[in-house]
């Protein structure tokens, strides 16, 4: 092998090895920006289906927590897809009865409400907690 294949092999390596190092390095700032942001990511997700569920329900009406109260309802007729669908609970407990306040809210990918149910009648629906 002649020096310039030589060379070529040499600069090859050299090229892969510093590629393997920036992709390294910026995989590493990636996983470290995530684990710095992941709190408030998830603390803006909850505020904005606050927000959402406010505009459609008086907070006043309810005095659980519906982000936590979250349950994965299906029914293909009814939701009109087989995939299971978040369902956000409101519950007022008045006393010691609790009193449901039925309703369920669907939202598109930027939490964007697209509908809104505020009664269920003697519909079959499964529930997964």
């Amino acid at each position: 092998m002649n020096s310039d294949g030589l060379s070529s092999a040499n600069n090859s390596m050299r090229n892969g090895i510093i590629l393997a190092i920036f992709a390294l390095v910026t995989t590493g700032l990636t996983a470290f920006t995530w684990l710095l942001t992941k709190d408030q990511i998830e603390s803006e997700k909850e505020l904005a289906l606050l927000r959402a569920i406010s505009e459609l329900v008086p907070a006043e009406l309810y005095t659980n927590d519906p982000y936590r109260d979250c349950v994965f309802l299906t029914n293909e007729q009814f939701l009109g897809t087989k995939e299971p669908q978040h369902a956000w609970r409101l519950r007022k407990l008045e006393g010691a009865v609790e009193k449901n306040v039925a309703v369920l809210i669907s939202k598109d990918l930027d939490l964007n409400v697209t509908g809104i149910l505020t009664e269920f009648f003697n519909i079959d629906i499964s529930v997964t907690e």
